[in-house]
Protein backbone atom coordinates (compact mmCIF):
# COMPACT_ATOMS: atom_id res chain seq x y z
CA UNK A 1 0.00 0.00 0.00
CA UNK A 2 1.43 3.44 -0.91
CA UNK A 3 1.01 6.05 1.65
CA UNK A 4 0.18 9.50 0.47
CA UNK A 5 0.18 12.36 2.80
CA UNK A 6 -3.29 13.31 3.66
CA UNK A 7 -4.51 16.45 2.21
CA UNK A 8 -6.28 17.36 5.40
CA UNK A 9 -3.18 17.56 7.61
CA UNK A 10 -2.58 13.91 8.29
CA UNK A 11 -6.01 12.86 9.19
CA UNK A 12 -8.47 10.45 7.33
CA UNK A 13 -12.14 9.79 7.72
CA UNK A 14 -13.19 6.08 7.96
CA UNK A 15 -16.80 5.30 7.13
CA UNK A 16 -18.51 1.90 7.14
CA UNK A 17 -21.64 0.98 5.22
CA UNK A 18 -23.61 -1.92 3.92
CA UNK A 19 -24.09 -4.80 6.36
CA UNK A 20 -22.43 -2.94 9.28
CA UNK A 21 -22.28 -3.15 13.01
CA UNK A 22 -21.37 -0.21 15.19
CA UNK A 23 -20.93 3.27 13.82
CA UNK A 24 -18.39 4.87 11.57
CA UNK A 25 -15.87 7.23 13.20
CA UNK A 26 -13.01 9.59 12.32
CA UNK A 27 -9.54 8.16 12.64
CA UNK A 28 -7.26 11.15 13.17
CA UNK A 29 -4.00 9.48 14.04
CA UNK A 30 -2.43 6.15 14.48
CA UNK A 31 -3.12 3.03 12.56
CA UNK A 32 -6.53 1.84 11.23
CA UNK A 33 -6.85 -1.83 11.88
CA UNK A 34 -9.19 -4.19 9.95
CA UNK A 35 -10.49 -7.12 11.92
CA UNK A 36 -12.22 -10.18 10.45
CA UNK A 37 -15.23 -11.75 12.16
CA UNK A 38 -18.29 -13.96 11.61
CA UNK A 39 -16.56 -16.21 9.08
CA UNK A 40 -14.74 -13.24 7.47
CA UNK A 41 -11.01 -13.70 7.11
CA UNK A 42 -8.59 -10.89 6.42
CA UNK A 43 -5.13 -11.57 5.00
CA UNK A 44 -2.33 -9.18 3.92
CA UNK A 45 0.19 -9.71 1.30
CA UNK A 46 2.44 -6.68 1.10
CA UNK A 47 0.23 -3.82 0.62
CA UNK A 48 -2.73 -6.06 -0.43
CA UNK A 49 -5.40 -6.96 2.09
CA UNK A 50 -7.67 -9.87 1.12
CA UNK A 51 -11.09 -10.18 2.67
CA UNK A 52 -12.78 -13.54 2.23
CA UNK A 53 -15.91 -15.05 3.64
CA UNK A 54 -16.31 -18.57 4.94
CA UNK A 55 -17.23 -21.26 2.45
CA UNK A 56 -20.82 -22.66 2.45
CA UNK A 57 -21.18 -25.45 4.92
CA UNK A 58 -22.74 -28.87 4.54
CA UNK A 59 -26.44 -29.59 5.00
CA UNK A 60 -27.54 -28.20 8.25
CA UNK A 61 -24.71 -25.67 8.47
CA UNK A 62 -26.61 -22.93 6.60
CA UNK A 63 -30.31 -23.53 7.51
CA UNK A 64 -33.26 -21.58 8.79
CA UNK A 65 -35.98 -23.24 10.90
CA UNK A 66 -39.66 -22.27 10.18
CA UNK A 67 -42.29 -23.05 12.80
CA UNK A 68 -46.08 -22.62 12.67
CA UNK A 69 -47.51 -21.18 15.85
CA UNK A 70 -50.87 -19.89 17.01
CA UNK A 71 -53.80 -20.37 14.55
CA UNK A 72 -51.70 -22.63 12.29
CA UNK A 73 -52.33 -24.72 9.28
CA UNK A 74 -49.96 -27.05 7.48
CA UNK A 75 -46.70 -28.37 9.00
CA UNK A 76 -43.39 -26.98 10.26
CA UNK A 77 -40.40 -27.42 8.00
CA UNK A 78 -36.70 -26.63 7.47
CA UNK A 79 -35.30 -24.78 4.49
CA UNK A 80 -31.58 -25.42 3.81
CA UNK A 81 -29.09 -24.23 1.29
CA UNK A 82 -27.00 -21.24 0.58
CA UNK A 83 -29.98 -19.10 -0.33
CA UNK A 84 -33.37 -18.76 1.34
CA UNK A 85 -36.40 -19.13 -0.91
CA UNK A 86 -39.79 -19.52 0.81
CA UNK A 87 -43.25 -18.85 -0.74
CA UNK A 88 -45.97 -17.23 1.29
CA UNK A 89 -49.66 -17.90 0.28
CA UNK A 90 -52.74 -16.02 1.41
CA UNK A 91 -55.89 -17.79 2.61
CA UNK A 92 -59.08 -17.44 4.74
CA UNK A 93 -59.67 -13.77 3.88
CA UNK A 94 -55.86 -13.02 4.13
CA UNK A 95 -54.24 -11.24 1.18
CA UNK A 96 -50.42 -11.18 0.48
CA UNK A 97 -48.76 -8.50 -1.66
CA UNK A 98 -45.03 -7.98 -2.50
CA UNK A 99 -43.02 -4.88 -3.40
CA UNK A 100 -39.34 -5.13 -4.58
CA UNK A 101 -37.02 -2.13 -4.70
CA UNK A 102 -33.47 -2.92 -5.82
CA UNK A 103 -31.93 -5.44 -3.50
CA UNK A 104 -34.70 -5.07 -0.91
CA UNK A 105 -38.35 -6.17 -0.93
CA UNK A 106 -41.47 -5.93 1.18
CA UNK A 107 -44.24 -8.53 1.74
CA UNK A 108 -47.57 -7.08 2.97
CA UNK A 109 -50.09 -9.34 4.76
CA UNK A 110 -53.66 -7.91 4.91
CA UNK A 111 -56.92 -9.39 6.37
CA UNK A 112 -60.53 -8.32 5.75
CA UNK A 113 -61.57 -5.52 8.01
CA UNK A 114 -63.61 -6.68 10.99
CA UNK A 115 -66.34 -4.86 12.88
CA UNK A 116 -65.65 -4.78 16.52
CA UNK A 117 -68.46 -6.32 18.57
CA UNK A 118 -69.32 -5.15 22.00
CA UNK A 119 -71.39 -6.86 24.62
CA UNK A 120 -74.27 -4.43 24.02
CA UNK A 121 -74.67 -5.71 20.41
CA UNK A 122 -75.09 -9.37 21.40
CA UNK A 123 -78.73 -10.51 21.58
CA UNK A 124 -79.91 -13.69 23.32
CA UNK A 125 -81.94 -16.23 21.26
CA UNK A 126 -84.73 -17.93 23.19
CA UNK A 127 -86.99 -20.82 22.05
CA UNK A 128 -89.18 -21.04 25.13
CA UNK A 129 -86.91 -23.46 27.01
CA UNK A 130 -83.29 -22.54 26.12
CA UNK A 131 -81.46 -19.33 25.35
CA UNK A 132 -78.19 -18.55 23.52
CA UNK A 133 -76.43 -15.34 24.40
CA UNK A 134 -72.89 -15.99 23.14
CA UNK A 135 -71.08 -18.24 20.72
CA UNK A 136 -72.09 -19.34 17.24
CA UNK A 137 -75.75 -19.64 16.25
CA UNK A 138 -76.53 -22.15 13.49
CA UNK A 139 -79.83 -22.53 11.63
CA UNK A 140 -80.75 -26.04 10.44
CA UNK A 141 -83.14 -26.95 7.57
CA UNK A 142 -86.11 -29.00 8.80
CA UNK A 143 -89.79 -29.80 7.93
CA UNK A 144 -89.65 -28.09 4.56
CA UNK A 145 -88.02 -24.88 5.87
CA UNK A 146 -84.69 -23.85 4.25
CA UNK A 147 -82.25 -21.13 5.43
CA UNK A 148 -79.84 -19.09 3.32
CA UNK A 149 -77.51 -16.04 3.56
CA UNK A 150 -77.71 -13.21 1.08
CA UNK A 151 -75.03 -10.67 1.93
CA UNK A 152 -75.70 -9.70 5.53
CA UNK A 153 -79.29 -11.05 5.36
CA UNK A 154 -80.51 -14.36 6.71
CA UNK A 155 -83.44 -15.76 4.66
CA UNK A 156 -85.88 -18.60 5.39
CA UNK A 157 -88.34 -20.23 2.94
CA UNK A 158 -90.96 -22.99 3.12
CA UNK A 159 -91.05 -25.56 0.34
CA UNK A 160 -94.79 -26.40 0.77
CA UNK A 161 -96.30 -29.84 1.29
CA UNK A 162 -94.26 -32.32 -0.67
CA UNK A 163 -95.39 -35.67 0.65
CA UNK A 164 -98.77 -37.01 1.66
CA UNK A 165 -97.16 -39.44 4.07
CA UNK A 166 -95.68 -36.75 6.34
CA UNK A 167 -98.14 -33.89 5.79
CA UNK A 168 -101.25 -35.07 7.66
CA UNK A 169 -103.86 -33.64 9.97
CA UNK A 170 -105.38 -35.46 12.91
CA UNK A 171 -109.18 -35.06 13.03
CA UNK A 172 -111.21 -35.98 16.11
CA UNK A 173 -114.97 -35.80 16.60
CA UNK A 174 -116.59 -35.57 20.02
CA UNK A 175 -120.11 -35.09 21.33
CA UNK A 176 -122.95 -35.79 18.89
CA UNK A 177 -120.90 -37.62 16.27
CA UNK A 178 -121.60 -39.73 13.23
CA UNK A 179 -119.39 -42.10 11.27
CA UNK A 180 -115.67 -42.03 12.28
CA UNK A 181 -114.90 -40.42 15.63
CA UNK A 182 -111.21 -39.94 14.81
CA UNK A 183 -108.98 -40.34 11.80
CA UNK A 184 -105.80 -39.08 10.13
CA UNK A 185 -106.28 -37.13 6.90
CA UNK A 186 -104.02 -35.84 4.16
CA UNK A 187 -103.73 -32.11 4.76
CA UNK A 188 -104.16 -31.42 1.05
CA UNK A 189 -107.52 -33.25 0.82
CA UNK A 190 -109.23 -32.15 4.04
CA UNK A 191 -112.87 -31.26 3.20
CA UNK A 192 -115.95 -30.35 5.21
CA UNK A 193 -119.34 -31.85 4.31
CA UNK A 194 -122.66 -30.69 5.75
CA UNK A 195 -125.12 -33.43 6.79
CA UNK A 196 -128.54 -33.55 8.42
CA UNK A 197 -129.50 -29.90 7.92
CA UNK A 198 -125.98 -28.60 8.66
CA UNK A 199 -124.48 -26.24 6.07
CA UNK A 200 -120.76 -25.54 5.67
CA UNK A 201 -119.32 -22.36 4.15
CA UNK A 202 -116.04 -20.44 3.86
CA UNK A 203 -115.68 -16.68 4.32
CA UNK A 204 -112.75 -14.37 5.15
CA UNK A 205 -110.32 -17.19 5.95
CA UNK A 206 -112.68 -19.13 8.23
CA UNK A 207 -114.87 -22.23 7.88
CA UNK A 208 -118.45 -21.50 8.95
CA UNK A 209 -120.71 -24.36 10.09
CA UNK A 210 -124.40 -23.69 10.80
CA UNK A 211 -127.40 -25.90 11.54
CA UNK A 212 -131.05 -25.44 10.58
CA UNK A 213 -133.21 -23.79 13.23
CA UNK A 214 -135.28 -26.42 15.01
CA UNK A 215 -138.90 -25.97 16.00
CA UNK A 216 -140.11 -25.30 19.50
CA UNK A 217 -137.06 -23.27 20.45
CA UNK A 218 -135.01 -26.38 21.09
CA UNK A 219 -132.45 -25.64 18.41
CA UNK A 220 -132.76 -29.14 16.95
CA UNK A 221 -135.02 -30.92 14.52
CA UNK A 222 -136.19 -34.26 13.26
CA UNK A 223 -136.27 -35.87 9.82
CA UNK A 224 -139.65 -37.01 8.50
CA UNK A 225 -139.81 -39.72 5.86
CA UNK A 226 -142.45 -41.62 3.98
CA UNK A 227 -142.21 -44.31 1.33
CA UNK A 228 -141.27 -41.78 -1.36
CA UNK A 229 -138.88 -39.22 0.12
CA UNK A 230 -137.33 -37.79 3.29
CA UNK A 231 -137.68 -34.23 4.63
CA UNK A 232 -134.77 -32.87 6.67
CA UNK A 233 -135.46 -29.14 6.49
CA UNK A 234 -138.29 -26.71 6.02
CA UNK A 235 -141.87 -27.27 7.18
CA UNK A 236 -143.58 -30.63 6.76
CA UNK A 237 -147.38 -30.41 6.63
CA UNK A 238 -149.67 -33.30 7.52
CA UNK A 239 -152.83 -33.39 5.41
CA UNK A 240 -155.76 -35.75 4.90
CA UNK A 241 -155.98 -36.76 1.24
CA UNK A 242 -159.47 -38.20 1.53
CA UNK A 243 -161.89 -40.02 3.74
CA UNK A 244 -163.13 -39.08 7.20
CA UNK A 245 -159.74 -38.90 8.96
CA UNK A 246 -158.88 -35.81 11.00
CA UNK A 247 -155.49 -34.57 12.27
CA UNK A 248 -155.12 -32.28 15.30
CA UNK A 249 -152.09 -31.08 17.26
CA UNK A 250 -151.96 -31.03 21.05
CA UNK A 251 -149.97 -28.77 23.36
CA UNK A 252 -151.53 -29.88 26.63
CA UNK A 253 -150.03 -32.54 28.90
CA UNK A 254 -149.72 -35.45 28.83
CA UNK A 255 -149.84 -35.43 24.99
CA UNK A 256 -147.99 -32.16 24.40
CA UNK A 257 -146.05 -31.73 21.16
CA UNK A 258 -148.06 -34.48 19.50
CA UNK A 259 -150.39 -35.02 16.54
CA UNK A 260 -153.69 -36.86 17.05
CA UNK A 261 -155.13 -38.86 14.15
CA UNK A 262 -158.84 -39.68 14.35
CA UNK A 263 -161.04 -41.88 12.18
CA UNK A 264 -164.70 -42.94 12.61
CA UNK A 265 -165.41 -45.93 14.75
CA UNK A 266 -164.96 -49.33 13.17
CA UNK A 267 -167.77 -50.28 10.82
CA UNK A 268 -168.72 -53.76 9.78
CA UNK A 269 -169.77 -55.10 6.42
CA UNK A 270 -172.50 -57.69 6.01
CA UNK A 271 -173.59 -59.42 2.85
CA UNK A 272 -177.19 -59.88 1.77
CA UNK A 273 -178.73 -61.74 -1.08
CA UNK A 274 -176.20 -63.37 -3.34
CA UNK A 275 -173.35 -61.06 -2.22
CA UNK A 276 -170.39 -62.63 -0.38
CA UNK A 277 -167.62 -60.88 1.62
CA UNK A 278 -164.20 -62.25 2.51
CA UNK A 279 -161.04 -60.79 4.04
CA UNK A 280 -157.37 -61.57 3.48
CA UNK A 281 -155.14 -59.52 5.76
CA UNK A 282 -156.08 -55.91 5.07
CA UNK A 283 -157.93 -56.77 1.85
CA UNK A 284 -161.73 -57.06 1.78
CA UNK A 285 -163.19 -58.90 -1.19
CA UNK A 286 -166.85 -58.79 -2.19
CA UNK A 287 -168.44 -60.83 -4.90
CA UNK A 288 -171.56 -62.40 -6.25
CA UNK A 289 -171.96 -65.80 -7.84
CA UNK A 290 -170.66 -65.72 -11.37
CA UNK A 291 -173.35 -65.12 -13.96
CA UNK A 292 -174.26 -67.82 -16.38
CA UNK A 293 -173.16 -66.97 -19.90
CA UNK A 294 -175.38 -68.28 -22.67
CA UNK A 295 -174.27 -68.88 -26.23
CA UNK A 296 -177.92 -69.21 -27.37
CA UNK A 297 -180.87 -67.00 -26.48
CA UNK A 298 -184.42 -67.23 -28.01
CA UNK A 299 -187.28 -64.81 -27.66
CA UNK A 300 -190.23 -65.10 -27.32
CA UNK A 301 -190.52 -68.68 -26.11
CA UNK A 302 -193.35 -71.18 -26.18
CA UNK A 303 -195.58 -69.71 -28.92
CA UNK A 304 -194.65 -69.80 -32.60
CA UNK A 305 -197.24 -68.80 -35.20
CA UNK A 306 -197.71 -66.58 -38.26
CA UNK A 307 -197.90 -62.86 -37.54
CA UNK A 308 -198.14 -61.05 -40.92
CA UNK A 309 -196.37 -60.62 -44.21
CA UNK A 310 -193.43 -58.23 -43.87
CA UNK A 311 -193.50 -55.37 -46.38
CA UNK A 312 -190.35 -54.35 -48.27
CA UNK A 313 -188.01 -52.15 -46.14
CA UNK A 314 -190.17 -52.30 -43.03
CA UNK A 315 -188.21 -52.28 -39.72
CA UNK A 316 -189.75 -54.14 -36.78
CA UNK A 317 -188.49 -53.41 -33.23
CA UNK A 318 -188.97 -56.13 -30.59
CA UNK A 319 -188.48 -55.29 -26.86
CA UNK A 320 -186.74 -58.19 -25.03
CA UNK A 321 -185.42 -58.87 -21.49
CA UNK A 322 -182.12 -60.72 -21.16
CA UNK A 323 -181.60 -62.30 -17.67
CA UNK A 324 -178.14 -63.75 -18.40
CA UNK A 325 -174.87 -62.88 -20.06
CA UNK A 326 -175.22 -63.71 -23.73
CA UNK A 327 -172.52 -64.05 -26.38
CA UNK A 328 -173.15 -64.87 -30.02
CA UNK A 329 -171.80 -64.54 -33.54
CA UNK A 330 -175.09 -64.70 -35.47
CA UNK A 331 -178.80 -63.86 -35.31
CA UNK A 332 -181.83 -65.18 -37.19
CA UNK A 333 -185.58 -64.91 -37.71
CA UNK A 334 -188.10 -67.45 -39.03
CA UNK A 335 -191.08 -67.30 -41.42
CA UNK A 336 -193.05 -68.97 -44.13
CA UNK A 337 -192.07 -68.63 -47.80
CA UNK A 338 -194.50 -69.21 -50.70
CA UNK A 339 -193.60 -68.99 -54.40
CA UNK A 340 -195.87 -68.86 -57.47
CA UNK A 341 -197.16 -71.96 -59.29
CA UNK A 342 -196.60 -72.44 -63.02
CA UNK A 343 -198.10 -74.89 -65.58
CA UNK A 344 -194.95 -75.09 -67.67
CA UNK A 345 -191.31 -75.88 -66.96
CA UNK A 346 -189.77 -73.04 -64.98
CA UNK A 347 -186.43 -72.19 -63.33
CA UNK A 348 -186.36 -69.18 -61.00
CA UNK A 349 -184.37 -67.62 -58.13
CA UNK A 350 -185.03 -65.23 -55.27
CA UNK A 351 -182.84 -63.03 -53.02
CA UNK A 352 -183.99 -62.20 -49.51
CA UNK A 353 -181.77 -59.42 -47.95
CA UNK A 354 -181.92 -59.26 -44.14
CA UNK A 355 -180.56 -56.60 -41.74
CA UNK A 356 -180.64 -57.13 -37.99
CA UNK A 357 -179.45 -55.02 -35.05
CA UNK A 358 -179.45 -54.71 -31.22
CA UNK A 359 -180.34 -51.39 -29.53
CA UNK A 360 -179.99 -50.02 -26.01
CA UNK A 361 -182.04 -47.19 -24.50
CA UNK A 362 -180.37 -43.85 -23.71
CA UNK A 363 -183.00 -41.57 -22.20
CA UNK A 364 -185.81 -41.68 -24.76
CA UNK A 365 -183.62 -42.69 -27.74
CA UNK A 366 -182.61 -46.13 -28.97
CA UNK A 367 -178.88 -46.42 -29.84
CA UNK A 368 -177.45 -49.12 -32.09
CA UNK A 369 -174.99 -51.38 -30.20
CA UNK A 370 -174.33 -54.11 -32.82
CA UNK A 371 -175.62 -55.02 -36.28
CA UNK A 372 -175.16 -57.36 -39.26
CA UNK A 373 -176.60 -58.08 -42.71
CA UNK A 374 -176.69 -60.95 -45.23
CA UNK A 375 -178.32 -61.94 -48.52
CA UNK A 376 -180.28 -65.20 -48.35
CA UNK A 377 -180.51 -66.39 -51.96
CA UNK A 378 -182.15 -69.55 -53.34
CA UNK A 379 -183.27 -71.13 -56.61
CA UNK A 380 -186.06 -73.48 -57.62
CA UNK A 381 -187.45 -75.19 -60.77
CA UNK A 382 -190.42 -77.31 -61.88
CA UNK A 383 -191.23 -79.52 -64.83
CA UNK A 384 -193.85 -78.84 -67.49
CA UNK A 385 -196.32 -81.40 -66.13
CA UNK A 386 -195.98 -80.31 -62.48
CA UNK A 387 -198.68 -78.21 -60.96
CA UNK A 388 -197.13 -78.07 -57.46
CA UNK A 389 -194.61 -75.69 -55.91
CA UNK A 390 -191.12 -76.93 -55.25
CA UNK A 391 -191.03 -78.38 -51.80
CA UNK A 392 -187.42 -77.21 -51.32
CA UNK A 393 -188.61 -73.61 -51.38
CA UNK A 394 -192.08 -73.39 -49.92
CA UNK A 395 -192.66 -73.76 -46.17
CA UNK A 396 -191.20 -72.40 -42.91
CA UNK A 397 -187.62 -71.23 -43.41
CA UNK A 398 -184.97 -69.34 -41.34
CA UNK A 399 -183.07 -66.27 -42.51
CA UNK A 400 -179.68 -65.51 -40.82
CA UNK A 401 -177.08 -62.74 -40.53
CA UNK A 402 -173.57 -62.69 -38.91
CA UNK A 403 -173.44 -60.35 -35.90
CA UNK A 404 -171.16 -60.04 -32.86
CA UNK A 405 -173.14 -59.96 -29.63
CA UNK A 406 -171.99 -59.49 -26.00
CA UNK A 407 -174.92 -58.66 -23.73
CA UNK A 408 -175.12 -58.41 -19.95
CA UNK A 409 -178.43 -58.83 -18.10
CA UNK A 410 -180.88 -56.02 -18.93
CA UNK A 411 -183.42 -54.84 -21.51
CA UNK A 412 -182.68 -54.53 -25.22
CA UNK A 413 -184.46 -53.93 -28.56
CA UNK A 414 -183.80 -56.22 -31.52
CA UNK A 415 -184.72 -55.01 -35.02
CA UNK A 416 -185.13 -56.74 -38.39
CA UNK A 417 -185.57 -55.36 -41.99
CA UNK A 418 -186.42 -57.48 -45.07
CA UNK A 419 -186.02 -56.66 -48.76
CA UNK A 420 -186.66 -59.28 -51.49
CA UNK A 421 -186.20 -59.65 -55.26
CA UNK A 422 -187.09 -62.42 -57.77
CA UNK A 423 -186.06 -63.31 -61.36
CA UNK A 424 -189.42 -64.46 -62.68
CA UNK A 425 -192.65 -62.85 -63.82
CA UNK A 426 -195.84 -63.71 -62.07
CA UNK A 427 -197.26 -63.61 -58.61
CA UNK A 428 -194.64 -62.16 -56.22
CA UNK A 429 -193.44 -64.39 -53.49
CA UNK A 430 -194.03 -63.23 -49.92
CA UNK A 431 -192.44 -63.87 -46.50
CA UNK A 432 -194.76 -64.26 -43.55
CA UNK A 433 -192.91 -63.59 -40.29
CA UNK A 434 -193.55 -65.89 -37.31
CA UNK A 435 -193.64 -65.09 -33.60
CA UNK A 436 -195.96 -64.65 -30.58
CA UNK A 437 -199.44 -63.66 -31.81
CA UNK A 438 -201.17 -63.57 -28.39
CA UNK A 439 -200.35 -59.89 -27.98
CA UNK A 440 -203.31 -57.61 -28.81
CA UNK A 441 -203.22 -55.68 -32.03
CA UNK A 442 -203.02 -52.46 -30.04
CA UNK A 443 -199.59 -51.82 -28.59
CA UNK A 444 -200.65 -49.04 -26.19
CA UNK A 445 -202.90 -48.92 -23.16
CA UNK A 446 -205.02 -45.80 -22.96
CA UNK A 447 -205.35 -43.62 -19.89
CA UNK A 448 -208.89 -42.87 -18.63
CA UNK A 449 -209.94 -39.50 -19.92
CA UNK A 450 -207.40 -39.51 -22.75
CA UNK A 451 -207.36 -40.71 -26.33
CA UNK A 452 -205.61 -43.92 -27.33
CA UNK A 453 -202.69 -42.00 -28.87
CA UNK A 454 -201.84 -40.69 -25.41
CA UNK A 455 -201.67 -44.18 -23.92
CA UNK A 456 -198.73 -46.04 -22.46
CA UNK A 457 -196.82 -48.71 -24.42
CA UNK A 458 -197.72 -52.27 -23.52
CA UNK A 459 -194.13 -53.17 -24.40
CA UNK A 460 -191.87 -50.09 -24.23
CA UNK A 461 -190.96 -48.79 -27.73
CA UNK A 462 -192.06 -52.04 -29.41
CA UNK A 463 -193.48 -51.36 -32.86
CA UNK A 464 -192.62 -50.44 -36.44
CA UNK A 465 -190.09 -47.78 -37.51
CA UNK A 466 -191.94 -44.85 -39.00
CA UNK A 467 -190.08 -44.88 -42.37
CA UNK A 468 -188.85 -47.58 -44.70
CA UNK A 469 -185.09 -48.32 -44.68
CA UNK A 470 -182.50 -50.64 -46.22
CA UNK A 471 -180.17 -50.63 -43.18
CA UNK A 472 -180.23 -50.29 -39.41
CA UNK A 473 -180.43 -46.63 -38.26
CA UNK A 474 -177.75 -45.57 -35.75
CA UNK A 475 -180.40 -44.07 -33.44
CA UNK A 476 -184.20 -44.08 -33.23
CA UNK A 477 -186.23 -41.50 -31.28
CA UNK A 478 -189.22 -42.72 -29.29
CA UNK A 479 -191.49 -40.65 -31.56
CA UNK A 480 -190.29 -42.70 -34.55
CA UNK A 481 -191.65 -45.98 -33.15
CA UNK A 482 -195.30 -46.53 -34.21
CA UNK A 483 -197.34 -48.87 -31.98
CA UNK A 484 -200.82 -47.34 -32.07
CA UNK A 485 -201.64 -48.70 -35.56
CA UNK A 486 -203.45 -52.04 -35.48
CA UNK A 487 -201.14 -55.10 -35.63
CA UNK A 488 -197.86 -53.05 -35.46
CA UNK A 489 -196.91 -54.02 -31.92
CA UNK A 490 -197.92 -57.64 -32.51
CA UNK A 491 -196.04 -57.87 -35.82
CA UNK A 492 -192.92 -56.60 -34.01
CA UNK A 493 -193.18 -59.48 -31.51
CA UNK A 494 -191.25 -61.71 -33.95
CA UNK A 495 -189.27 -64.80 -33.13
CA UNK A 496 -185.47 -64.25 -32.97
CA UNK A 497 -182.41 -66.22 -31.93
CA UNK A 498 -178.89 -65.10 -30.94
CA UNK A 499 -176.31 -67.88 -31.08
CA UNK A 500 -172.74 -68.89 -31.99
CA UNK A 501 -172.30 -69.96 -35.60
CA UNK A 502 -169.75 -69.86 -38.40
CA UNK A 503 -170.63 -68.38 -41.80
Amino acid sequence: MTYLPPANGGRINLTIGGNTAGAGSLVSSGTATLVGGNNITLSQNGNAITISGGAGGAAGSNTIGISNLGNAAGTTGVISGSALQYALAGGNNVTLSQSINGSSGTVTIAAASQTAQTQSNVQALYDGANSIATGTVRFSNSNGISFGINGQTLTASHNGITSQSNQTVGLYATGNTTQNSSTTLDARSLTFNGLGGVSVGYSNGSVQISGATGGGGGGGGIALANSETAYTSGTANLAVAGGAMTIASSTAAPNSQSFNFSVPQTSSLSATGGLSISTNGSTISMGVPSQTTLSRFESPEGIFTALSTVPQGSLSLNHIYVPFNVTGSAARIAGSLSVATFSSATTASANMSLWMGIYTLNGSTLSLASSGSANNGFQWSQSASSTYNNSNVNGIRQLTVPMNVNMTPGEYWIGAVLSSATTYTGTSNGFTIFGNSLMHNTGAIGIIGSSTSAGRDVMLLQGIYSTTTSAMPASIANTQVVNTVASHAMRANFYNVIYNATY
